[in-house]
Parts: C-alpha cells; sequence; structure tokens
C-alpha cells in the first residue's frame, strides 16, 4: 500500500510539473532519460540488436538528454546514434574502448543541447566475474541549455545482487569523479544509470549515502527490470536497478520526479523465423528523471569550463594535476593504498601550484 500510495502521488507530481514546467520550455528544466539498451556484442549474442536499435531510435524525442548503458555492439550502437543524431546531435565518446575480445563500457550520452566540456573515468581492476570483460565506468558531461549549465554523470555498474562490496566501491571512484570536478554548490548535478541495486532490498539506502545523492519520487511501473512484463527479460527476477539522481552537494531541484518508462514497438519484430515475436525494445526499461531547478542568477558562467585568459600551460598543468590524482585513486583502491584523504591533498597543492 506504501508502495501504491508514494506512485499515486508522484504521478500527480509529474503531471503539475509537465503541465507547469515543459522541459523545453525552461532553461531551469532539465528532462534525462537513462536506457540500459540491451545491445550485447553481436558476436556472441543474438537477440536483434540491430533490429531494436533501429525501433529505439524512432520512439526517443523529447528529452534534453538520454544516458545510454549496455550499448556494447558497435554496429548496433551506430545504427542508434546514428538515428537519434537529428534529434541529439551532440554526445560524449563512448566510456572505454574494445581491446581485444574484451568490449567498451558500453555507456554514452547523447544530449539536445551543445556538450561543452566532457571526460570519463573507468572502474580499471575494479570489477568482478563476466563484468570485467567489458572497460566499465562513468561518463561526463557538462550540458549548456540555453545558457544555463548542467552537469551530468552516467554510469552502468557491477552486475549480480551478491555483489554489493565491488559495487559499493565503484560508487566511490564515481563519486570521486563527481568531486574532482570540482563543481560549484549552486550548479545542478545529475547521476543516471543503471546501478544494479535494487530499490526494494539490499543496499539501497546505503548506495544513496555513497554518492552524497536523492532519488525523486518515484512514478510509474514499480520495476524497471520484470521478467513478468517483459518479453526479452528471462532473468526470472524483478528489480528497480535503474534511477537518475540528484547530488545532495549542489544545488536542490524545486521538484522532481523518476518516471519508469515502457518503450514497445508498434508492430511484433523477430530476428529468426523460428522465435517468438516481440514488442519489448531492451530487457530494461527505462527511467525519466524531470528536474525544476530555481532560476540561475543572471550571468553566472559555468564553473568548470576553463577561465577567459587561461593559457595553455596551465591547462597542461592541471591536466598533470588530474592524471596525478587518478593515479592516487587506483592506488587507494589496493589493499594498503594511502587514504583517499591524501589524494585529495596531494591534487589540491597541484593545482594551486599551477
Amino acid at each position: 500500500m506504501k508502495h501504491l500510495e508514494t506512485s499515486l502521488a508522484s504521478v500527480v507530481l509529474l503531471a503539475l510539473m509537465a503541465a507547469a514546467h515543459p522541459a523545453r520550455a525552461s532553461p531551469d528544466a532539465f528532462d534525462v532519460l537513462t536506457y540500459n539498451v540491451y545491445l550485447r556484442p553481436t558476436t556472441l549474442f543474438k537477440n536483434g540488436q540491430a533490429i531494436r536499435a533501429r525501433l529505439l531510435a524512432r520512439v526517443l524525442a523529447g528529452y534534453d538528454a538520454i544516458v545510454f548503458q549496455e550499448a556494447f555492439d558497435d554496429g548496433a550502437r551506430n545504427k542508434l546514434l546514428s538515428g537519434v543524431h537529428r534529434e541529439y546531435p551532440h554526445r560524449t565518446k563512448v566510456v572505454g574502448r574494445d581491446v581485444g575480445l574484451n568490449q567498451d563500457g558500453g555507456v554514452v550520452i547523447v544530449s539536445k543541447w551543445p556538450i561543452i566540456r566532457q571526460a570519463q573515468r573507468l572502474f580499471k581492476k575494479l570489477c568482478d566475474g563476466d563484468d570485467c570483460k567489458a572497460q566499465k565506468g562513468v561518463s561526463y558531461a557538462l550540458i549548456k541549455k540555453e545558457g544555463r549549465c548542467y552537469h551530468l554523470f552516467g554510469t552502468h555498474v557491477q552486475a549480480d545482487d551478491q555483489k554489493w562490496q565491488m559495487r559499493k566501491r565503484q560508487l566511490g571512484v564515481l563519486k570521486q569523479f563527481i568531486d574532482s570536478v570540482h563543481i560549484r554548490s549552486n550548479e545542478p548535478v545529475m547521476i543516471a544509470g543503471d546501478f544494479n541495486e535494487d530499490r526494494y532490498r539490499g543496499h539501497y539506502r546505503e548506495m544513496l549515502d555513497v554518492l552524497s545523492a536523492e532519488h525523486p519520487p518515484q512514478a510509474g511501473p514499480t520495476y524497471t527490470f520484470n521478467y513478468l512484463t517483459n518479453d526479452l527479460n528471462d532473468s526470472g527476477q524483478f528489480r528497480y536497478y535503474d534511477y537518475v539522481l540528484y547530488s545532495r552537494n549542489h544545488l536542490q531541484p524545486g521538484g522532481s520526479v523518476n518516471e519508469v518508462r515502457s518503450f514497445l514497438s508498434p508492430t511484433p519484430w523477430r530476428e529468426f523465423f523460428w522465435e517468438s515475436w516481440h514488442r519489448d525494445l531492451s530487457d530494461h526499461y527505462a527511467v525519466l528523471g524531470r528536474f525544476v531547478f530555481p532560476p540561475a542568477p543572471a550571468g553566472l558562467p559555468c564553473a568548470s569550463v576553463p577561465a577567459v585568459g587561461s593559457t595553455p600551460a596551465v591547462e597542461r598543468c592541471l591536466l598533470g594535476c588530474k592524471e596525478t590524482l587518478e593515479a592516487c585513486i587506483e592506488e587507494v583502491s589496493r589493499p594498503g593504498g594511502r587514504l583517499a584523504r591524501t589524494c585529495a591533498q596531494r591534487a589540491q597543492r597541484c593545482r594551486v601550484a599551477c
């Protein structure tokens, strides 16, 4: 009953926000869709990746930005990105890269608005089992919508309900990455992706605390991963894994909601004649994060853009500080590594020197 009451309240909130603050009508409103699109490499799996990529591109209009996860297959991913390019002409690089038989990280952000800065951070050796066959990590995009800047982080973390300790370490890398960007407290920060941590059980609250993040009220279906309602999902599980969060340490939205969205093909599809027909386009459902923020002060620049008059030498110096911090953080993750506080202090001294 509690879940039902929360869902009903969220539906009302979503309707009011949509009516009062259409995302495209205001620079202070921002819509982020997170979507695990289930485009595994076709060399290993055959479940209609090319067909679904084409169909997905037709139903994903109307957002400010989309964070894709599990866009592993190069051909299917290119088809998807080409299909949405007119609506979302700006995008980040894909997290990681293919190395031998191992995959890139499958995470990419596309945006209707210019991306004026992007970066990524890999989890590297922080992985377990089959997840180590992909270079998972975090993508960052600084998006400028009608003069206002939004910081968006996208990720896909360790799978398997039993592997919380590895997820926790990866979430620590994500949090350190956010902190390393040095975003002002009066700017919006959103964190989206497939977190593989179920909202209704396990370590959901601890996940939010590690990230210093909040989860907006929920609307739509109860689960984002549900074998009972999704004809591509044969997991035997129903979970809520996918989120668009906002940072507790940065600008707080005046209104926000996470709405689970199910995208279906208008007509049944199948890849081979002996297969069952499908309507679903991924084994996950997407989640829309809708946020309305207080108006930005007039003339406020993006803090993370290099300052006017910054010289190439200074930029090279700051890049060196960033690389030093990354190397230090990597050592922190090893048994007996130095304290994270030492890393932060060293990086700060480096930046001051620049």
